[in-house]
């Protein structure tokens, strides 16, 4: 399994909160397509995932 320096963790966690934030500017918050909130809670549980990810990992790889 690959290791990850906390810093990668981190840059890949704000790579998904672009990808909410581009979505949440084109389509808004409120009535939107079905699949724009379902992309936007993955991308919020992957957010999650590599925060818990950057947690554990170690400065150096």
């Amino acid at each position: 399994m690959e290791r990850y320096t906390r810093q990668e963790c981190i840059d890949i966690a704000a790579g998904y909160q672009r990808d909410i934030d581009r979505l949440i500017e084109q389509y808004g918050r409120g009535c939107r397509p079905g699949w724009v909130s379902t992309d936007i809670a993955l991308a919020d549980a992957q957010i999650s995932y590599w925060k818990r990810q950057a947690d554990l990992a170690e400065d150096a790889a």
